[in-house]
């Protein structure tokens, strides 16, 4: 090796200087100028996963961080344009108890250029927090827009008293890659990304976890790093709740033998939508009102709530609070076609971009195991027609919870519930891809992130 070289080469490496436990890798691959040095890598924060990467910007370039771990394919966050000075990225996705790599990618006006690269460990698996296991993935087959599942579980064995629970994301490989516990004394259900795309909320639910009649629940809004960005006062709160796309949350209070649909307007102003026990005099019913899913639809201007306690499926006008239709065993409900495709104990209700009705639910009063049914809606007959189902005969029973979604690529994601189980089933019937976890008593809902940069910027 020239001398030139042997100087540049010992220079890169002391500009990679690396962070408390990091190692430098390799010299840069890029030609003989550095318009960067000195990247280290440190997690930080209440997130044990998430890493931040630092380093010296000398010239204005364009790049991004490129990382990998468990010897699978470098990621990059996403590029951004880096002036000089001090210069930092957050680097997500990457699971707990995990040593990764991490180099610079940058397109200056001179041409790319390559860093030597650092390493550093992610914290371990928080205390109690379960862990998943991939039981069935066949490669290619999953949908490529779901990389990562946010969901919530509970950590304890006990499902009588739920009161320890987790909101978590994880990757395709199962391995959980963001965790955030849910304060004591409440219990978490149905996370879901908000609609500005830039943050979490979580249901924060005290009438599992103190009894209260859900006096005291709220919904939290936090982002990825975990900080808490505000809190919704959501009294009656006891499983379902929705966000509409100007921002409001609504939710099913519990109150006596009924439930209501409660909106919080952006504004703080709270009002009653539709009632329950008004809607039960109107078909002749004298069944309490027990909901367990309320999803708004902005395509049909109306909410999905449905009630385990009646095995109903009701449609109300977003707008308005008028009742619109109901499916299940009310007088009055559509019909099922074929009459054995009738749902029980039905969980996670909701429309699919073309207008059928998808849903989990046992197969049968009493069940034994945990189904998808999916129903075409004809209006004119009021009837439920079947037009695809899953799960009979797979032996997955979860007596509790559940959902179903219909993927971008035509695939079903089944969440079980208390069976906790993640299972994707293609329209066929193949189970492509099918996540576990073995300790716990329930998995929450379940939705895709397909980038989790968008949480941050």
């Amino acid at each position: 090796m020239s001398a030139p070289r042997l100087a540049l080469s010992l220079f890169l490496l002391i500009g990679a200087r690396c962070g408390p436990g990091d190692s430098a890798l390799d010299t840069d691959t890029g030609p003989g100028w550095s318009p960067a040095s000195g990247l280290s890598a440190d997690v930080e924060g209440t997130i044990g996963t998430l890493v931040t990467a630092r380093w010296e910007q000398h010239e204005a370039c364009d790049g991004h961080v490129a990382y990998r771990f468990d010897d699978e394919d470098w990621l990059t966050s996403p590029d951004l344009r880096w002036e000089p000075g001090a210069a930092e990225r957050l680097v997500l996705g990457v699971p707990y108890a995990t040593e990764l790599e991490l180099r610079l990618e940058l397109d200056c006006e001179q041409g790319p250029w390559t860093s030597a690269g650092v390493t550093t460990q992610t914290d371990p698996l928080p205390e109690g927090l379960p862990h998943a296991g991939l039981l069935t993935e066949v490669e290619g087959a999953w949908d490529p827009s779901w990389p990562y599942i946010l969901t919530s579980i509970d950590s304890r064995e006990d499902a009588a008293r739920p009161d320890d629970t987790w909101t978590i994301i994880v990757d395709r490989a199962g391995r959980t890659v963001w965790a955030l516990p849910t304060p004591s004394f409440r219990i978490t259900m149905s996370p879901r990304v908000a609609v500005d795309d830039a943050s979490l909320l979580i249901d924060l639910d005290s009438f599992w976890g103190i009894f209260d009649g859900g006096a005291a629940s709220q919904v939290m809004r936090v982002d990825l790093l975990g900080n808490e960005l505000g809190r919704y006062d959501t009294p009656g709160l006891h499983h379902p709740f929705t966000e509409l796309d100007d921002g409001s949350i609504a939710w099913a209070a519990v109150g006596g033998m009924t439930e209501t649909i409660e909106v919080l307007d952006p504004a703080g102003e709270q009002r009653t939508l539709w009632s329950c026990y008004g809607f039960h005099q109107q078909v002749g019913s004298i069944l309490p009102c027990a909901a367990n899913t309320l999803n708004w639809s902005a395509a049909r201007g109306s909410y999905l709530i449905s009630f385990y306690s009646t095995d109903t499926v009701v449609e109300v006008d977003a707008a308005d609070g008028a009742t619109l239709r109901w499916f299940g065993q009310l007088p009055g409900s559509y019909a099922f076609d074929p009459l054995d495709s009738a749902f029980y104990w039905q969980h996670g209700a909701v429309f699919t971009e073309q207008g059928s009705l998808l849903l989990s639910t046992l197969n049968g009063e009493p069940g034994d195991e945990t189904l998808v049914r999916e129903y075409e809606l004809d209006d004119d007959a009021q009837v439920l027609r079947q037009v695809w189902t899953f799960g009979e005969g797979q032996g997955v029973y979860g007596d509790e919870m559940g959902e179903a979604w219909r993927l971008p690529n035509g695939n079903t994601m089944h969440n079980s519930g208390t069976a906790q189980r993640l299972r994707e089933i293609t329209p066929e019937g193949q189970v492509v891809w099918d996540l576990g976890w073995s300790r716990g008593s329930f998995i929450g809902r379940s939705v895709g992130i397909q980038d989790l940069y968008s949480l941050v910027e």
